[in-house]
C-alpha cells in the first residue's frame, strides 16, 4: 500500500510571521494582543489573532483573561496521502469557534 502517490513529486515550504505589543494600561492592568500570519503554500494565507488581559490583583496573585482565533491547516500527510483511511488531499481548514 503506498501512503504517497508514487507517481507525484511532493513538497512544501511554510512561513510565519509574528507580532506582539502590551500596553501598560495602568500599574495593575496589562492588555497583551499579538497576530501571526501563515503561508502553507498549499492552501489559502491565514491571520490568526489573540489578545489578553493581565490584572495584577497583588505581588502574588493576577487574572488573566484571553481570546483567540486561530486555525489548523491540512496536514502534509492529509493533503497528499492516497489512504482512504487518515486523509484526502480534499480536506478543508479545521475552525473551532
Amino acid at each position: 500500500m503506498w501512503f504517497f502517490y508514487p507517481d507525484e513529486e511532493n513538497s512544501g515550504t511554510t512561513w510565519r510571521v509574528f507580532s506582539n505589543a502590551e500596553w501598560n494600561i495602568t500599574p495593575a492592568l496589562l492588555l497583551n494582543a499579538g497576530l501571526m500570519y501563515e503561508n502553507t503554500g498549499r492552501i489559502d494565507d491565514f491571520l490568526s489573532s489573540r489578545i489578553g488581559l493581565n490584572y495584577r490583583v497583588n505581588d502574588k496573585h493576577s487574572l488573566r483573561a484571553g481570546l483567540s482565533r486561530s486555525w489548523r491547516a491540512p496536514s502534509f500527510y492529509e493533503n497528499y496521502s492516497s489512504s482512504d483511511i487518515s486523509g484526502s488531499q480534499f480536506l478543508s481548514v479545521t475552525r473551532v469557534r
